[in-house]
């Protein structure tokens, strides 16, 4: 309560909020963060985690696996977002942009839109989620589709979140190691979609060669076809 000799109402709520907002959203610390939309846009076109803005290493969104930027979904701000996600899809619904900003602004969290949102996009770039946007699968948070549905608000709020069932961390290690090994270039990024789409354009380049050794062992009904 405010003090005996308080004369001024502003003064007095603002105290008495002072001390007891912290109590009420004691989780805001973990999204306690100003993200800009030139965040959201790294996140959306950077293909290197590298070259990610500082806003990531300040809410402890990554972590080192071997030598490599990954994010870190297994504590923290994103694993509380993609355990809200996951009782969603447990229950039979996806999570839509709206509930999720909705969920996380109140208490215990009082998050921003803006982090909330780069929460979301942070799961959807390490392959837990897919979302569902304007009628369309969202699997990359690299594709053109998905630039579209978080840097618009409204697409945003509409669009609907699911659980990924994708690799394991182990097997996309694996992958990286033999892209390595086959190709001779290191894998930039140990996250499923990065990983396919590197394994494609390598094989895209050999495909008109194959396509002709394959003929001619066809042709002349030899063993290898």
């Amino acid at each position: 309560s405010p003090a005996d000799t308080t004369i001024d109402v502003t003064h007095a709520a603002s105290r008495v909020l002072a001390e007891v907002l912290p109590e009420v959203f004691y989780r805001f610390e973990d999204a306690a963060a100003r993200v800009g939309s030139k965040d959201l846009e790294a996140l959306l076109t950077q293909e290197n985690l590298r070259g990610l803005t500082p806003v990531f290493s300040e809410l402890r969104l990554l972590r080192d696996e071997g030598g490599r930027d990954v994010f870190d979904t297994e504590r923290g701000p994103l694993k509380e977002v993609l355990t809200c996600i996951q009782n969603r899809w447990a229950y039979g619904d996806a999570a839509s942009g709206r509930y999720l900003t909705d969920h996380f602004s109140k208490e215990p969290y009082g998050w921003d839109f803006d982090v909330v949102r780069l929460f979301v996009a942070s799961l959807l770039r390490a392959g837990k989620i897919e979302g569902m946007g304007q009628g369309q699968t969202i699997e990359s948070a690299l594709s053109l589709h998905a630039r579209n549905t978080f840097t618009n608000n409204n697409h945003f709020r509409q669009a609907s979140f699911t659980l990924k069932e994708g690799l394991e961390f182990p097997e996309l290690v694996d992958a990286g190691e033999r892209y390595e090994y086959v190709f001779g270039h290191e894998m930039r990024e140990l996250e499923a979609s990065v990983v396919a789409e590197a394994i494609k354009k390598q094989v895209e380049q050999f495909e008109p060669e194959l396509r002709k050794i394959h003929s001619v062992l066809v042709r002349h009904n030899l063993v290898g076809a």
